[in-house]
């Protein structure tokens, strides 16, 4: 894993870097909608009671459709899914 934080400037190169990434896995910044206004695959970590566009009880959005979204509590729920979906190292 590289931090390139210090070299992104603006979202065009926050973009570019997206663009060469396979899965983006955030939290509920504007990173996932960035990810998902350019239909890269993402993940999206979002609160235990997520803001009401993210709607409740969905694992999809119906704004990025190249998005999947989770809770907060990585050991409840829908999370146990993302984790079983990571590979392992």
């Amino acid at each position: 894993m590289v931090d390139l934080g210090p070299e992104l400037i603006d979202f065009a190169d926050t973009a570019a870097v997206m663009s060469l990434m396979d899965l983006i896995i955030t939290t509920d910044t504007s990173v996932p909608h960035l990810a998902g206004a350019l239909a890269r695959p993402v993940w999206a970590m979002l609160q235990f009671v997520p803001e009401w566009r993210w709607l409740l009880e969905r694992e999809d959005s119906p704004w990025y459709p190249s998005m999947r979204l989770t809770g907060l509590w990585w050991n409840q729920g829908p999370h146990e899914k993302f984790r079983d979906r990571l590979p392992t190292a």
